[in-house]
């Protein structure tokens, strides 16, 4: 199994209409043909040292395996939300887009 999570730090100055595309964009990921399951979500009402609260809006897909997750990072659905949610190239190396701040990772599971 391949677990992709992802995390997004929405701009605090977000329009209503723009945040709702974010929503719906992150749902159409979902319906994915290599898309196992799927979550989208926010921080939990937990106060630990160790716990990030500060993201928006948390995204994690279960893959059957690393090739289905590259499949995934080439269907058109995802190119479409990546490139509705992302500012024009910049020098930066970070993930930054025109609604968030993006981090993402992978695991690999047994």
């Amino acid at each position: 199994m391949f677990i992709h999570s992802v995390y997004f730090w929405l701009k605090p100055d977000l329009a209503a209409d723009a945040r709702k595309q974010f929503i719906d964009g992150l749902h159409a990921l979902l319906t994915i043909e290599t898309v196992q399951a799927g979550h989208i979500g926010v921080p939990a009402d937990t106060r630990r040292g160790v716990v990030d609260h500060t993201y928006s809006h948390a995204l994690m897909l279960m893959f059957r395996d690393a090739s289905a997750h590259e499949r995934y990072q080439l269907d058109p659905i995802h190119d479409r939300f990546r490139n509705e949610c992302r500012a024009p190239a910049s020098h930066e190396r970070s993930a930054i887009s025109s609604l968030a701040v993006v981090m993402v990772s992978g695991m690999v599971c047994s």
